[in-house]
């Protein structure tokens, strides 16, 4: 991780933001995660990127970890068949 002064705010992250991390937590890979959040893959992989650099971290593992140690995953956006924090989500499908 690249050295970062503070953790982020929760209020830095947009609903976007949010959903993205939350699908990209529990999806098996990128590509369910961009189709889970109806997004291009590589629109995906950009947003990521950003979210990276807003993190101070430099991979996906890395800023999906950091996330959710703030809260700034969102159970309420996985998609459907995917249990909340209490069940590890777990996705079943889409």
């Amino acid at each position: 991780m690249r050295p970062h002064s503070t953790v982020p705010d929760l209020d830095t992250f947009t609903p976007a933001d949010r959903r993205i991390l939350s699908a990209l937590i529990a999806a098996p890979n990128q590509r369910t995660a961009a189709t889970w959040l109806f997004l291009d893959e590589r629109t995906l992989r950009r947003r990521l990127e950003d979210l990276k650099e807003r993190l101070g971290v430099e991979t996906t593992i890395q800023a999906v970890a950091l996330a959710g140690i703030i809260g700034a995953i969102d159970p309420k956006a996985l998609p459907p068949g995917c249990g909340g924090v209490d069940s590890g989500l777990v996705c079943l499908g889409p």
